[in-house]
């Protein structure tokens, strides 16, 4: 494949995506929103026996229509 093509596929699916998902800082932005939930999900939770913790395509900042919801349950003994 020419590299002129290439690029002008490369350029197509990045504006797809951007499109689609969000740009890079829309992105990182959900990122950091998931992880301050899960700090202060595990602050108010530490008294207790078990927390919740977000993982999976939401934690990673990528909340498209249609996923799920991927979590870990945390139990303290």
């Amino acid at each position: 494949m020419k590299e002129t093509k290439r690029r002008a596929l490369s350029r197509g699916l990045w504006r797809l995506l951007d499109d689609k998902i969000g740009s890079e800082r829309i992105i990182k932005m959900r990122r950091e929103v998931v992880n301050l939930s899960n700090m202060v999900n595990e602050y108010v939770d530490k008294r207790r026996t078990q927390s919740r913790i977000t993982v999976g395509s939401q934690a990673e900042g990528l909340m498209m229509k249609g996923t799920d919801n991927d979590a870990i349950n945390v139990c303290r003994f």
